[in-house]
């Protein structure tokens, strides 16, 4: 490729929104191939063995990034890459740690993911319990203090959930002759948001008030309405696509939406989409042919509506019955010293016989 071709296509990338972006390129040719290949099989090592779910052939992936790592891992010494506390230069690998590496897939294989014996909880209960009490201390004497603070707060905690508790029960009572006609509701999804039910004083202290909102039930379901159309919730492949119900710019001339964002070939765009798919949209959300349409081509609309940010969601690559949490892709138009403006990218399958993300990056 060469380091010209390297710069020039770093170069023409945007920047991200809300990501590091660095603006000076980026080394090349700074590290030797064989150093590069042995920091990657560590980290595709590392990676990997933190998977919630480890199959025979994951295994064996792990197996050959550490054999990967193994294989050149003496370009690092050779480098003097691997150094000590005094910044000296080691001549060995007496790492503890590394050599633990080697019965990874061995304890994966008797006692299952490795990923269920996070540390986490641990360290997140060490905040709670200890760093967070001990700076209303007055610095001394930190364990009876720390000890009182904690028998306080639950003290205070408690309190609150039975009188909270015991409101409700009187609300309950109150209302009981009027809705003695109306029919039981054992729902959990009404329970959650009934506040006057005694069961649901306790919802918070097992699991978070605010419910994953979950766009693939919502598309099954048809929430999006009858007199909604398109669509503003709908799937592409794998993939769930969320926009607002009201827009970023609800009207706006298609021209001035092409100046704006810099898309000269928006309405040969429109053109041939239409063209394609024809009056009835059977399939809204098809794209990826090549462009036929000339750049002024007449159109059967001249406005459209303008989303700056759409929201995606896609299920847990190892368990598609878990739902992942939505990720907010933004767009702005060029603006000052952005040109081109400032948009998070995104990659789309646009072959219908590839499935993200088990046919990986083919198709895009």
């Amino acid at each position: 490729m060469g380091k010209k071709e390297l710069d020039f296509r770093y170069s023409v990338l945007q920047p991200v929104v809300g990501l590091c972006h660095f603006k000076s390129r980026v080394i090349a040719g700074a590290a030797a191939p064989s150093f590069i290949i042995a920091i990657r099989a560590l980290s595709d090592f590392r990676y990997l063995s933190q998977s919630p779910i480890i199959s025979e052939a994951t295994q064996e992936k792990i197996k050959n990034a550490l054999q990967e790592f193994y294989d050149h891992k003496k370009t690092i010494i050779d480098l003097g890459a691997r150094r000590g506390k005094k910044n000296c230069p080691l001549k060995h690998w007496h790492i503890p740690k590394l050599e633990l590496m080697q019965s990874i897939v061995p304890s994966i294989t008797a006692v299952g993911s490795l990923l269920q014996w996070s540390a986490d909880t641990t360290e997140h209960a060490h905040i709670a319990v200890i760093k967070d009490p001990a700076e209303a201390t007055n610095n001394c004497e930190y364990n009876p203090q720390i000890c009182r603070f904690l028998d306080r707060q639950e003290k205070c905690r408690l309190f609150d959930h039975v009188t909270r508790l015991s409101t409700v029960n009187e609300t309950v009572h109150k209302n009981e002759d009027a809705e003695d006609d109306e029919e039981e509701q054992e729902d959990d999804e009404d329970l959650d948001k009934d506040n006057t039910n005694p069961a649901a004083v306790f919802n918070e202290l097992w699991g978070s008030n605010r419910q994953l909102t979950n766009f693939f039930w919502l598309v099954s379901n048809g929430r999006n309405g009858p007199d909604m159309w398109p669509p503003c919730t709908f799937l592409a492949g794998s993939t769930a696509v969320h926009l607002n119900a009201h827009p970023s710019i609800p009207r706006i001339s298609i021209d001035n939406v092409a100046n704006a964002f810099s898309l000269p070939d928006l309405r040969a765009a429109f053109a041939d989409y239409y063209r394609r798919d024809g009056p009835s949209f059977h399939d809204l959300h098809t794209f990826g042919h090549p462009r036929r349409a000339a750049r002024n081509a007449p159109l059967c609309f001249d406005n459209v509506e303008v989303w700056h940010k759409v929201q995606v969601q896609q299920k847990l690559f190892h368990d598609p019955s878990i739902v992942r949490r939505t990720f907010t892709i933004n767009t702005s138009p060029p603006a000052g010293r952005w040109k081109w403006g400032r948009y998070n990218t995104a990659k789309f399958t646009v072959d219908n016989h590839q499935y993200w993300p088990r046919s990986g990056l083919k198709g895009v």
